[in-house]
């Protein structure tokens, strides 16, 4: 390969290469040929250049010029650039040959027409990338057009960004040459920018003779000559890599038809300047794309392609070193996999190079360590600890940016002044991952972890209520929380963890909350923390009951309440029970949960804790609902939601809010529910709890059922269902599949509740209780039987029944029984069914669920009229019937009567038949029920 100068003539391409017809350029290309072919010493002229057939000169050109070595060699530049100019003039004014020298040169010439006058315009830019450029062509157009309007554009970014490819891009556009007829003048400073000397190529290259040029070694009288020389003309000026304004100033020497260009890393140069834009790093498809480009068989294993692009950030420079290494790495043989590994492991794609103009090789290593070695001490040792934070697109604050790198700020503001260090719109700092990776490699500060810790530990626990900070810092108090982990800095691992549990738990960051409260719980034990311990087993009691293990819940609050006592801290005591109660009401065991909570009142009042006072009031609130004592219940609701709002406790006024929506509701006022609710949710979506919104969502759908609007009910259920899902809130899982399960006997299909119980089916095993799982397993059942399943409807409900016994739980052991039956019912296999309803009967019987003894008894009744008993059929339909009415069971009365109704058919007894089939069905049409047809269809056909 060429060493140094890397010279491929693609303008002599086929088409090209016919228009070289006259002596003068046939002679050059002779002694460009023999210069190549003395280099080459004594090598058969045929493997060079078959002078007989032009449309071979490319390909012949290009094989020599690949396997010549040539250390800067003028004459072979010199009389390339002439050839090139000579070839056809118009096509090197619209861009379509493309020359690319690299080398140390004076100024290579293009020539255009203008006027009918041939003349040289100046032209430093170096070549496009044969390759072009991926993902930016919205970003150049753009660029183009601010370019024209306002004549001036400064490109920043990140080190490795692609900021002098984009301008490589636009000085060799064919519409920019266009717009610009008389030139690119090109400038690359650096950070030790010799500007007298690149002041005097410019001269030259205009054609100012250098003992013209200023008369001195002034950069002042240098640049007044370079401006008159420019004078009028239509330029484009470039000015690369800029560091300090002055300098880049110094070389904005254009007028009026004139435009100016400048890259730039450096915020406090690019601030210097009208129209300045931010170079993005490229997304992921682009990424994709890019490396593509290099290794086509990596993309089509997409996720180690991701894996790849997501590494080095996006950074294009990154992307194409990276794929050049896996690529000749493949071509000896490598396995992929193995590249692959070796490049991650050693973060490769920091010290290879590419190649680029005037011989440089560009590493990513290196772009970085430019600005490394340009920072003062201070801001040095600032760049070298701030990797302790996530890198984009997570962000940080100043504040915690000093307190972490233990430096001043302005040691930030000069990161970002060297593009090291980005700002968001919110003015909040951002590391880019290649710049976290560099400076992790020269991490020395180890206490910097402990000043992240202890800086995020005391922001969670003074913002504990502040959800909205919270949200901002997330990430931040995470990555503190493993790194306290992984510090064993167990102290501050117990503070951190039950001070961000509240907000985790709103969030529904479930998962989350159970690893770091399980490593507290451990860190809790090895400190010998009764404190810590207690408050930690109140969170994971509260984590455990939300996930569906109700008993493990309890025995965490009883070994949360026994530590609270022994040490005395009546707030972690009083915490305590009014969770205890919450289970205790959730289990209907009233006169329990009333104990705890007035106990736990008692306390908070005696230690003026206007949360804990609020918290304990709506559960005794909830308590009085369910017992009907409604004036009560909404004296400590109107209680606690006055206190929440003294102290701004947002999440206990939305979830008051919605306790007084089902207190009207349960009143009859559903008008006034409503608007309860509504502003329950609105607070709840405010302030971003996603329990609580769950919450609401339980409510309105039970809401809507009541008030038979069933594919609103529908509608609720399922978002409900996907949000509590997705969280792990399986105790809430179970609840709106019940709600799905009553929608269903209402006609209503369900496909995608199945869809979330056999995702989570596995994981809710590890999560729920026995019996929680049972009602997964049952409910399943129930969708696969109302899809027409029957099989698979089967396996689940005999799975559920097998468990069910296990266990021993009477109600679930009759429900799956009950089911059973229906399923054999619908099979026409009506011995069996009357087997498993009868079983299920008696059990219902001895328990006292009149509730579901009224469901089999109907069921049985359908049973006997299919064996056509229809005395026995009467028998248990009347009990049905009985139990119904005085329960108020709507469904199962007309349900009942239309069995009657059947059976006074069977008998000939038709006005009797009449009477019951028209009193079924109008209930059933009030209810808007799926066998209102059914009934209308059976009347209509009595004689």
């Amino acid at each position: 390969m060429l060493d140094g100068v890397d010279l491929i003539l693609t303008v002599l391409a086929p088409i090209v290469a016919q228009l070289i017809v006259d002596e003068t350029t046939k002679k050059a290309y002779r002694e460009l040929k023999k210069l190549i072919k003395d280099r080459l010493k004594g090598r058969p002229e045929a493997d060079l250049v078959d002078r007989e057939k032009p449309e071979d000169w490319e390909e012949k050109f290009k094989k020599a010029l690949v396997e010549v070595s040539v250390d800067r060699d003028m004459e072979i530049i010199k009389q390339s650039q002439w050839l090139m100019a000579q070839v056809h003039p118009e096509l090197a004014q619209r861009g379509e040959y493309n020359v690319r020298i690299t080398g140390d040169f004076q100024g290579p010439l293009i020539l255009v027409f203008h006027n009918d006058e041939q003349h040289t315009a100046p032209f430093l830019a170096p070549p496009r990338s044969h390759n072009g450029l991926i993902g930016r062509y919205d970003l150049l157009k753009n660029l183009k057009q601010e370019l024209f309007a306002s004549g001036q554009l400064v490109l920043r970014g990140l080190p490795g960004v692609g900021k002098t490819a984009l301008a490589i891009e636009l000085a060799n556009d064919s519409e920019v040459l266009e717009h610009f007829p008389d030139g690119v003048l090109w400038v690359t400073l650096g950070r030790e920018a010799n500007v007298l000397s690149h002041l005097d190529e410019w001269g030259a290259t205009l054609g100012i003779p250098p003992d013209k040029m200023g008369g001195s070694a002034s950069t002042e009288m240098r640049a007044k000559d370079i401006h008159r020389a420019i004078g009028a003309r239509r330029m484009l000026l470039v000015v690369d890599d800029a560091w300090e304004t002055d300098v880049a100033l110094t070389f904005w020497l254009g007028a009026s038809h004139c435009a100016h260009l400048i890259t730039t890393r450096s915020l406090e140069v690019a601030g210097e300047f009208a129209n300045q834009r931010v170079v993005p790093e490229l997304d992921e498809n682009n990424g994709l794309m890019l490396l593509e480009q290099s290794i086509p068989e990596l993309v089509q294993d997409k996720q180690d392609a991701l894996r790849l692009v997501d590494a080095v950030g996006g950074l294009p420079l990154a992307l194409v070193v990276a794929g050049k290494y896996l690529k000749k790495r493949t071509a000896v043989g490598q396995p992929l996999q193995e590249a692959l590994d070796q490049l991650y492991n050693a973060k490769k794609w920091f010290h290879l190079y590419q190649i680029q103009p005037l011989g440089i090789k560009l590493s990513l290593q290196e772009i970085i360590k430019t600005s490394d070695e340009a920072l003062d001490d201070a801001s040095r040792c600032a760049l070298r600890t701030l990797p302790v934070f996530p890198p984009k697109p997570n962000n940080f604050s100043k504040e915690a940016a000093v307190a972490v790198s233990a430096e001043s700020e302005e040691s930030l503001y000069t990161l970002a002044d060297y593009g090291l260090l980005e700002r968001n719109e919110s003015g909040r700092y951002m590391l880019h991952q290649t710049i976290v990776d560099y400076a992790k490699a020269h991490f020395r500060d180890e206490t910097a972890y402990r000043r992240m810790v202890e800086f995020f530990v005391s922001f969670v626990e003074a913002h504990k209520t502040d959800y909205g900070a919270l949200e901002i810092e997330t990430n931040n108090i995470l990555a503190a929380l493993k790194i306290a982990a992984d510090q064993e800095m167990r102290r501050a691992l117990v503070q951190g963890a039950n001070a961000f549990y509240h907000f985790m738990e709103a969030r529904g960051l479930y998962e989350t909350a159970q690893l770091y409260l399980n490593q507290a719980q451990q860190a809790a034990s090895s400190l010998n923390d009764p404190a810590g311990m207690a408050e930690t087993l109140l969170h994971l009691g509260r984590l455990t009951e939300k996930r569906g293990n109700r008993k493990q819940a309890e025995k965490y609050y009883t070994e949360g309440i026994k530590l609270a006592r022994k040490i005395k801290d009546r707030r972690l005591i009083s915490d305590l029970l009014r969770n205890l109660g919450v289970l205790e009401s959730k289990r209907r065991n009233l006169a329990l949960a009333e104990k705890y909570y007035t106990e736990g009142i008692k306390l908070a009042r005696k230690i003026k804790d206007r949360r804990l006072i609020s918290d304990h009031l709506q559960g005794l609130g909830i308590l009085e609902d369910k017992r009907g004592n409604f004036p009560q219940a909404e004296e400590h609701f109107r209680e606690g939601i006055e206190l929440a709002q003294e102290i701004d406790y947002k999440s206990r006024i939305s979830g008051i809010y919605v306790s007084l929506g089902i207190l009207e509701s349960d009143r009859g006022d559903s008008v006034q529910a409503e608007k309860y609710y509504t502003e329950g949710v609105k607070l709840a979506q405010k302030i971003g709890n996603r329990t609580k919104i769950s919450s609401f969502l339980v409510t309105m759908a039970f809401f809507e059922l009541r008030h038979k609007n069933y594919m609103q009910a529908k509608e609720y259920a399922l978002e409900g269902l996907e949000l509590v899902f997705g969280m792990g809130y399986y105790e809430r899982v179970v609840t709106f599949l019940k709600i799905l399960t009553m929608l269903m006997h209402k006609g209503m299909s369900f496909f995608q509740a199945g869809e979330y119980l056999l995702d989570g089916l596995e994981l809710a095993h590890k999560t729920l209780s026995p019996e929680e799982i049972c009602i997964l397993i049952e409910n399943l059942g129930i969708l696969e039987l109302n899809s027409g399943s029957s099989q698979k409807a089967e396996k689940y409900l005999q799975k559920g029944l097998e468990l069910a016994n296990e266990i021993k739980n009477t109600e679930r052991i009759s429900s799956l029984l009950h089911n059973l039956g229906i399923l054999e019912l619908n099979s026409g296999s009506s011995q069996k069914a009357e087997k498993y309803l009868q079983k299920g009967l008696e059990l219902t019987r001895k328990a006292n669920y009149p509730w579901l003894t009224c469901c089999i008894l109907n069921e049985c009744g359908e049973c006997y009229l299919n064996q056509g008993k229809c005395d026995l059929a009467s028998e248990v339909f009347h009990e049905s019937l009985e139990i119904a009415r005085r329960l108020g069971l709507q469904e199962s009365t007309a349900t009942a009567l239309y069995g009657l109704a059947r059976v006074a058919a069977y008998h000939n007894n038709i006005s009797e038949a009449y009477r019951q089939g028209q009193e079924s069905l109008s209930i059933f049409e009030g209810m808007a029920h799926i066998r209102t047809d059914e009934v209308n269809r059976w009347l209509a056909s009595l004689p």
